[in-house]
């Protein structure tokens, strides 16, 4: 995990990775696989903050394509980002990781 990164929270399945980090510039950021997207929701220090990601998703189809539709939304307090995104698949069984970075691991 890099320190420029403070992770929030990360849901992880078996073809998707969904996360929302604050930046250095104290920015919330969603990261949807490879793709980041910088909001304009600013999570300040020595305040208490309530903050939220959902998102719902819709499938497109042609006779020679599926396409996955993915929409987001970041809450941070009264304020609201809304993004849309394509995925490979849609997101099923994701394991949700709060606080850093998901990283699975098993102990024998």
């Amino acid at each position: 995990i890099l320190k420029a990164k403070q992770y929030l929270l990360e849901c992880v399945d078996s073809s998707n990775n969904i996360g929302l980090y604050r930046s250095t510039n104290n920015k919330l950021v969603l990261m949807v696989n490879d793709t980041e997207y910088q909001t304009n929701l600013e999570f300040t220090n020595n305040m208490w903050h309530t903050v939220g990601l959902s998102f719902t998703s819709m499938i497109s189809s042609d006779s020679f394509s599926v396409t996955y539709n993915v929409y987001f939304r970041v809450v941070l307090n009264n304020q609201k980002y809304e993004i849309s995104s394509q995925l490979n698949g849609l997101p099923n069984n994701l394991k949700l990781s709060i606080g850093r970075k998901y990283n699975d691991e098993k102990i024998i």
